[in-house]
């Protein structure tokens, strides 16, 4: 799943191009930088965030935020830390996160990805390498566990 067309067919909307149909809705009217892509038969929500360039936080919670989210990451315009925190309030067993990391070629982002609200380091990314990560957590029931973390760098 490497990109998301809308299902118009008239518009690729995604970090690469892809043949993945799905229907493009907004997800929250506060935040009118986040942008939410339901598939076809309506299953999986993808939520792709704008490129971050500088050092901040999101908190991603079961049943508000997408269960699919492509986060892309700048140089920036120095070192910067960005958290990924996975929100255990409301979670439960089972409840799942999948999230792509795509990477520049710079060691100025680091991208950490957090169980809980400012919680334990989950993983960890900082290399000079332009890369993307598909990672895969699962809530036990107590925690997020780190159940896949695969890079791509072709």
């Amino acid at each position: 799943m490497s990109g998301y067309k809308l299902a118009s067919g008239s518009q690729t909307v995604a970090p690469q191009a892809g043949d993945l149909l799905g229907i493009y809705r907004p997800v929250n009217t506060s935040d009118n930088n986040r942008r939410e892509y339901l598939i076809e038969n309506g299953s999986v929500a993808i939520n792709v965030v704008p490129t971050v360039t500088a050092a901040g936080t999101n908190l991603l919670t079961v049943g508000l935020d997408a269960q699919t989210e492509l986060f892309s990451f700048g140089a920036g315009g120095g070192a910067y830390t960005y958290n990924i925190d996975l929100d255990k309030v409301g979670a439960i067993a089972g409840n799942s996160f999948s999230i792509s990391i795509t990477k520049a070629a710079s060691t100025n982002p680091t991208i950490v990805v957090r169980n809980g609200s400012a919680g334990t380091t989950l993983i960890s990314i900082n290399n000079a390498s332009a890369r993307t990560w598909d990672t895969l957590f699962v809530y036990n029931g107590t925690d997020w566990v780190k159940v896949r973390a695969v890079l791509n760098d072709l």
